[in-house]
């Protein structure tokens, strides 16, 4: 436990809009780190020395009277409030000793919402998935009688498990006897803002509408109106940069959510949900005479398809900017094995041992976790291309596939954490799920195997939930995520605990030193040659620089070394005394 009482209690008077580190709350509440900064309140990210975690504490500052009726009606709200995913978690709330009220939330690695539209860091795909689980969050709210009244970007935290809505501070119930005025102008309706006492169908459009305003935020990157007091024509999201290729559907859905009128806007959250989910396409298909990156066909040992060659242009560049999750125009390159995916593919232990036991029928459930990018999609669909090189027939869905190899049927899942069509991902769960239910696993088909990529949360927030459905499965998959080997035909693969920095024996390299050296194979570079820029270019560069017989292998050890190093900082707790 980290000690409190050898530190020396720091004065009162210091200011509490700007406290350093290690500052000391209540005897209790170690300050790490300043999180925002509001009109009445800051937050700060605390290690609660009591409990051993991590918490977010928001200090009302000013207006002390009125402000702490607001905080204690915002803690009643959420402790009161059933648990939910995308909605924050309210531990506890109390004053200081010399009356400064607080509240305690749980703390979440995470990325303001706001931020990363500055950072120009989300993709339409991005913007979809936030304001689809801001809809389910809004749902679980308007259910329980709670009406957030502040929905918008910098209120919004994008987390690995998903988004969570936040500061609460404004939000009025169906308890409540008198409506409070407040909440961010931009973001409430102009049919709405002079009027204090709202209906319930009132409370419930302000913030779908201010759902909406987001969404339109997060895909275009900037506000709909050119002045936030004149709200009846928006920007056309055509005319805005990177947003010619936007679908019809998805800016006629965007522009129906801001609506001045609304009788002309979405009546429910359950109604925007719905809308969304039902988007055919993000962009527009391409052009005939274009050639999408995913037709692009690049072999180590063939130069760059002629037809796709212009001047200063190189593909595979284009390639390597949607291999990271939060790319700026799509993040396609992290979601399975494309036709340049299956060029840098890296084949592990788990291709030369696990593939085989699986088409052999050794497991009748194969769950692939792990992160974003980390390879679980493409593993499955090794699986399939393994079947279609034995001459046999695969059946390809939008989000898997099926097969019949020797009297066995083979059906997967490339992301079990995403809805399908108007299936939400819960309902996908419990459809693929289906065969392993109850607490004997001897009663579970003998002639089907099941493979699933899912995120490692999902999953166990899933078996969580359906515990009573799906015991012995939840058994099963909480020993593989630990390591745990049990003699069962269930396989749980965690991809977060591979060691890519390991060498797997002395003949073979790690797979970080092989990725490095297959992504800077010169036939991916050649386009670059004849490029204007290439002399400066610190893409070429650092190319080049993996690419030389004697400063590659010496760059690729320091880089693996910085790595390896993180990764361990990012595993040690160290708790000073």
């Amino acid at each position: 436990m980290q000690s409190v009482n050898k530190a020396l209690t720091p004065p009162q008077s210091q200011d509490k809009r700007n406290l350093p580190r290690e500052y000391i709350l209540g005897e209790r509440f170690v300050v790490q780190e300043q999180l925002g900064q509001g009109g009445f309140a800051t937050a700060y990210k605390v290690f609660d020395s009591l409990a051993e975690v991590m918490r977010v504490l928001k200090l009302v500052l000013t207006d002390r009277v009125s402000v702490y009726q607001r905080l204690r009606q915002e803690y009643k709200t959420l402790a009161t409030l059933p648990e939910h995913p995308y909605v924050v978690k309210v531990i506890w709330a109390d004053r200081l000793a010399d009356g400064t009220p607080y509240v305690v939330f749980e703390y979440i690695d995470g990325l303001d919402v706001e931020d990363l539209m500055g950072d120009q860091a989300l993709s339409p795909e991005d913007a979809i998935k936030i304001a689809r689980q801001v809809a389910e969050g809004l749902m679980h709210l308007h259910t329980h009688g709670v009406y957030h009244q502040d929905i918008k970007p910098s209120n919004l935290l994008w987390t690995d498990q998903g988004v969570r809505i936040i500061d609460f501070n404004v939000s009025v119930t169906d308890h409540d006897d008198v409506s409070m005025l407040g909440g961010t102008g931009r973001y409430v309706p102009p049919d709405l803002e002079r009027i204090v006492d709202l209906s319930t169908s009132q409370k419930i459009d302000r913030d779908v509408y201010a759902l909406g305003i987001t969404l339109y935020e997060c895909v275009t990157g900037q506000y709909p109106f050119e002045e936030p007091n004149v709200r009846k024509f928006p920007t056309s999201p055509y005319s805005i940069e990177g947003c010619k290729d936007l679908h019809s559907a998805l800016v006629s859905l965007m522009l129906k959510a801001i609506a001045p009128v609304a009788s002309d806007r979405f009546s429910s959250a359950s109604e925007f949900l719905t809308a969304l989910r039902a988007l055919p396409e993000l962009r527009k298909a391409a052009e005939p005479e274009e050639m999408s990156l995913s037709e692009i066909h690049i072999s180590p040992f063939q130069q760059i398809d002629s037809q796709v060659q212009k001047l200063n242009y190189n593909p595979y560049v284009s390639y390597l900017l949607t291999l990271y999750s939060q790319s700026q125009h799509t993040n396609a390159g992290t979601r399975g094995l494309d036709k340049v995916g299956e060029q840098t593919y890296i084949p592990t232990l788990l291709d030369m041992q696990l593939r085989p036991a699986i088409l052999n029928g050794d497991f009748q459930l194969v769950i692939i976790s792990g992160n974003a990018g980390d390879g679980k999609t493409a593993f499955i669909q090794q699986v399939a291309k393994d079947v279609e090189r034995m001459g046999q027939t695969v059946h390809y869905q939008i989000n898997g596939f099926s097969f019949a190899l020797n009297g066995r049927t083979f059906i997967s899942n490339y992301d079990g954490s995403q809805d399908e069509g108007t299936k939400t991902n819960n309902d996908v769960l419990l459809e693929f799920f289906a065969p392993f239910q109850g607490t004997n696993e001897l009663q579970w088909s003998a002639n089907e195997t099941r493979l699933i990529a899912i995120n490692e949360g999902r999953l166990v927030d899933f078996l969580t939930e359906h515990q009573e459905h799906f015991a012995r499965l939840a058994e099963l998959v909480y020993d593989g995520l630990d390591g745990i080997a049990t003699a069962s035909r269930v396989a749980v693969i965690n991809l977060n605990l591979r060691a890519v920095v390991v060498d797997r024996d002395e003949k073979d390299d790690s797979i970080f030193d092989r990725l490095l050296r297959r992504m800077g194979n010169k036939q991916f570079w050649k386009p670059c040659a004849n490029c204007d820029i290439k002399d400066r270019c610190y893409v070429y560069h650092n190319a080049r620089t993996f690419m030389d017989p004697i400063a590659g292998d010496k760059t690729i050890e320091r880089i693996r070394t910085l790595y390896t190093i993180t990764h361990l900082r990012g595993q040690l707790h160290v708790t000073p005394t």
